[in-house]
């Protein structure tokens, strides 16, 4: 079986992978781009999605996500991703 990215019905949903937390924006945003190019068959049609994440005493974190997906297309690129080592988390925007 050929593996492929879900088709476009599949964006538009509630879901994001979460792919990294760093310590400033532009550092989230240049990681999401590296990882979108190191996993284009997973990553390649998934926007950006930064947030900010004000964690307390452990201070402020930028989440590197990409979406828009619904829950079942962003589980099967988490376990994807997950099998070649990459770190991902599906959350809800």
């Amino acid at each position: 079986a050929v593996e492929t990215a879900p088709p476009p019905a599949a964006t538009g949903g509630q879901y994001v992978v979460q792919l990294a937390a760093l310590r400033d924006e532009q550092s989230a945003q240049d990681t999401f781009a590296r990882l979108q190019s190191r996993y284009p068959d997973l990553l390649q049609g998934l926007s950006a999605d930064i947030q900010r994440a004000d964690l307390g005493e452990s201070g402020i974190y930028y989440r590197a996500r990409g979406g828009y997906l619904d829950r079942a297309a962003a589980n099967d690129i988490c376990e994807k991703l997950a099998a070649q080592g990459q770190a991902c988390i599906v959350r809800e925007r």
